[in-house]
């Protein structure tokens, strides 16, 4: 499906649920805290049914492997056969891939040095909806991270889909179903009169008060046509670290993942992380738990399926970032499902990007005769991030593709583009 005809499909979506979902008093859905007389004493509670709602209550807090637990050597998870579920095939031993990541609670701070994350369960109202975006995100690797998490974050804050951009309109109609996408205009908090809403934070508890404040912040700079992913991520990412208020969990613990296997996550920042995971023989030859979502699923009499896209990275404090998890893979090396990675650092977008450029397509494996597809625009454009005050990070994705001039002969020094 092209761009313009997606287009359109998402449009006609959106005329089509708003036959019935128009704005009307009576529709208002049931909630429970804070209660609004709204008209005829109709209840109404600005909170609802989180979209996510994983907590640390859903961790395994018990020390599962003595932190100084470190096996040898890691398989990278690429190299891994692929189960009937899409996810990775694994035997007893241990494993290791770098992941996007995305944020999952906006307002909150980022990881920090020392913060250790477990393992919980993908949790909430839109739990599927967001499974499937992370899911989606290594087929889809012309589409800029950054706009795959504001996606994320306007879910989050219940924005409705009519409201949101275009360019986010498109990226929606290419990671969910007609399903999830009629299920994501139905939102309610864009018909609540300005003066309910005012008054519904007065009597909210802080907690939440400063929750529906950051969703109100983020649902207005989509509306606006002016703001970029910055002015966005100013609201959702807030700076330094976060104030203690959870256990102590260090850096790196093993957590227990159901099933009797074992996990840790090692971040940096919020865009990417290093999963690592330990299979025990006895595992694999009893069988693993199904999660909700099925991250790990028995599929013999000694391995196991491993789907990190129904796992959250859990941070102990409540001002701390969860982070949701994808398949797709950050790393200089072969992946023959999702393509090639390459990210480096520079001075200005240019540079980094000629770097991320160099580091994607010098290891890639190319058969003679073939081509190199590099996805993305030019300059590396909606794949790179300010990393510091004077330093810029960018992204490459490349594959091989069949057929036209040999590797050798591609002037990959003026980004040529293969759409």
């Amino acid at each position: 499906m092209n761009k313009m005809k997606m287009r359109f499909f998402v449009v006609l979506l959106i005329s089509i649920s708003s036959l019935f979902c128009a704005p009307a008093v009576a529709q208002f859905p049931r909630f429970s805290i804070p209660k609004i007389s709204l008209g005829n004493d109709i209840p109404f509670d600005l909170m609802g049914k989180q979209p996510i709602s994983t907590s640390f209550a859903d961790t395994d807090q018990e020390v599962s492997l003595p932190d100084s637990f470190s096996p040898q050597t890691y398989t990278p998870l690429a190299s891994m056969n692929v189960g009937p579920h899409g996810g990775y095939l694994l035997q007893p031993g241990a494993y290791e891939a770098v992941v996007e990541s995305f944020c999952l609670h906006a307002g909150t701070h980022g990881p920090s040095s020392g913060d250790g994350y477990l393992y919980a369960p993908l949790k909430g109202a839109k739990a599927e909806i967001i499974q499937s975006i992370l899911r989606g995100v290594a087929q889809h690797r012309d589409v800029p991270q950054p706009q795959i998490q504001t996606l994320i974050w306007a879910i989050e804050a219940r924005a409705k889909l009519e409201n949101l951009s275009p360019t986010l309109q498109l990226v929606a109609a290419e990671l969910l179903t007609k399903k999830e996408l009629l299920d994501l205009n139905g939102g309610a908090l864009g018909l609540v009169p300005g003066a309910v809403w005012d008054k519904a934070l007065q009597s909210a508890p802080p907690e939440a008060r400063n929750l529906l404040q950051v969703e109100a912040e983020i649902r207005s700079k989509l509306a606006s046509a002016d703001s970029s992913f910055a002015d966005i991520e100013k609201i959702a990412i807030l700076a330094g670290p976060a104030n203690h208020d959870g256990i102590s969990v260090p850096r790196g613990r093993w957590a227990s993942h159901p099933g009797g296997f074992f996990v840790r996550y090692l971040p940096d920042g919020y865009t990417k992380m290093k999963i690592q995971v330990y299979v025990p023989a006895h595992s694999a030859r009893n069988g693993g738990a199904r999660t909700l979502f099925g991250s790990f699923v028995t599929v013999g009499a000694f391995s196991v399926e491993f789907d990190p896209t129904g796992d959250v990275a859990m941070p102990a404090d409540t001002g701390a970032q969860r982070l949701g998890l994808t398949d797709a893979q950050l790393y200089s090396g072969d992946d023959p499902r999702h393509g090639h990675y390459g990210q480096a650092d520079g001075p200005t977008p240019r540079d980094a990007c000629n770097k991320a450029t160099s580091e994607c397509t010098s290891t890639l494996n190319c058969p003679s005769g073939s081509k190199i597809q590099i996805l993305g625009g030019k300059d590396c454009a909606g794949f790179c991030s300010a990393g510091g005050t004077s330093v810029v990070t960018c992204q490459r994705f490349c594959k091989c593709t069949g057929g036209g001039l040999p590797v050798s002969q591609l002037d990959l020094d003026r980004h040529r583009m293969l759409d």
